[in-house]
């Protein structure tokens, strides 16, 4: 099972989840007793979520933060350490200013909000003009993310506010993208087994529907019986990786660290155990980093 976290219970705000059951287990987990605590405060390998703190109406006075760090891997487990996000609340009257520092190279500014009517600013240290200014535009579920190019490492500077009289809350990360979860079914047509295996290859690689960057963390092929083959493999024919799925269930998970790409060229092999016509469907759960916004929850691919 995959669970999250997230700072406060409002369902609109929660970035890390897209589906019904997420959202019940993330409001499960804080209702037991999660509580948010000062960022310093907790060990590295945790996942942060902190209240913005007033005053940090000023660049002078901004509120100091972290660099959200989080990775793929964590995501999938649920422990998702190096998430650093900070949830706040701005209107007219009330600029929000932050500190971060980031390593040289590419950042985000990741927002999530009820309404677009936030407008963020980038500037280094230093710099009176801002690196990156933008208008924040709310996505289907997640959050939306906006790149940015940090020339050197040190600190950066980020100013959110709004033109609208009413509180306006949002959920900020800084630094490395913020990762999220779904899934991709492939129809492969009919496969006939008579007498001896029977491979099958599709290709992910131009379908535009997927993240680029999405790394496949389980696979299982539907509508096969327990008896109906001896076996089934599938092969990543971009990074050359075979996996054999566990026998009755054809499925195997715990698959993060082989870094498989989704958008990929891809082989099932089925071993042969009797004469029969099957239909199956290759299902992947994957991992990504949102660089824009997120992708739908499910998709389902027919490639024959």
């Amino acid at each position: 099972d995959i669970t999250g976290s997230a700072p406060f219970i409002d369902a609109d705000y929660l970035p890390l989840t897209k589906s019904m059951s997420w959202r019940k287990n993330i409001i499960a987990v804080i209702m037991s007793g999660l509580m948010l605590v000062n960022i310093i405060s907790l060990p590295v390998h945790a996942a942060v979520a902190v209240v913005e703190t007033e005053p940090n109406n000023t660049r002078e006075n901004a509120m100091l933060i972290q660099a959200n760090r989080e990775t793929a891997s964590g995501t999938v487990t649920g422990s998702n350490p190096g998430h650093y996000a900070v949830e706040g609340s701005t209107s007219a009257n009330d600029d929000d200013w932050y500190k971060v520092f980031l390593s040289e190279g590419i950042q985000y500014v990741s927002l999530n909000s009820g309404a677009n009517t936030l407008v963020f600013d980038v500037y280094y240290d230093t710099g009176e003009v801002p690196i990156l200014s933008d208008t924040y535009e709310k996505a289907t579920f997640g959050v939306t993310a906006y790149q940015f190019e940090a020339q050197a490492s040190g600190y950066y500077y980020v100013r959110i506010h709004t033109n609208m009289s009413s509180s306006q809350k949002y959920y900020l990360l800084v630094g490395d993208p913020n990762y999220s979860v779904a899934e991709c079914s492939v129809r492969i047509g009919s496969v006939t087994m008579s007498g001896s295996n029977s491979t099958i290859s599709f290709n992910l690689i131009n379908e535009a529907r997927l993240p680029q960057d999405a790394v496949v963390y389980s696979m299982k092929v539907n509508n096969v019986g327990t008896t109906d083959v001896k076996g089934i493999s599938i092969r990543n024919n971009s990074i050359d990786i075979t996996t054999n799925l566990n026998r009755y269930t054809w499925y195997k998970s715990g698959l993060t660290s082989l870094s498989l790409p989704l958008r990929s060229s891809w082989q099932v092999t089925f071993e042969y155990s009797k004469n029969i016509t099957l239909t199956p469907t290759v299902t992947f759960q994957y991992v990504y980093p949102i660089t824009s916004k997120a992708v739908d929850d499910s998709i389902t691919i027919t490639s024959r």
